[in-house]
């Protein structure tokens, strides 16, 4: 769980995802907190920091496993500046090669460590995506 607090409208870039702990290995559920989720059911939620296209493309290039993020996506939501044909550059990266994202996570404990993830998730026929619960089992030797 890398631990990157942003303001409003902030990107993440691939420079911050090297620069956080613990690095990113093959394989590894990539779970960002950004501290957003705090404003859960407020209207500010809705103007979460988000990944870049560079920063996708950072996580692709490790191979990782899925990618969970405690916003309402990991793409950068509708404000004023984003471009009108705006195609959401990290689900297509991610999603074309495979890489489940997971949303809305609460992530207040267990950040800037390594930890074991559980999701599991609802299938839900005809569907782009549904609820799934979602816990972290912390490392007893890092508690």
């Amino acid at each position: 769980v890398l631990d990157l607090p942003r303001p409003a409208l902030s990107p993440i870039d691939g420079v911050d995802l090297e620069a956080a702990l613990p690095s990113v290995e093959p394989g590894n559920l990539v779970f960002i907190r950004t501290g957003w989720s705090r404003f859960y059911g407020q209207a500010a939620y809705s103007q979460s920091p988000y990944l870049s296209r560079a920063a996708a493309e950072w996580l692709l290039e490790r191979r990782i496993g899925a990618l969970g993020v405690d916003t309402i996506s990991p793409d950068e939501p509708p404000h004023a500046d984003r471009p009108p044909d705006f195609d959401y550059p990290v689900h297509r990266l991610l999603l074309g090669a495979d890489i489940p994202i997971i949303e809305n996570l609460r992530l207040e404990e267990g950040y800037g460590r390594r930890c074991d993830i559980v999701a599991l998730p609802i299938a839900l026929r005809g569907a782009d995506g549904g609820p799934a619960r979602v816990a972290i089992r912390l490392y007893p030797d890092e508690a």
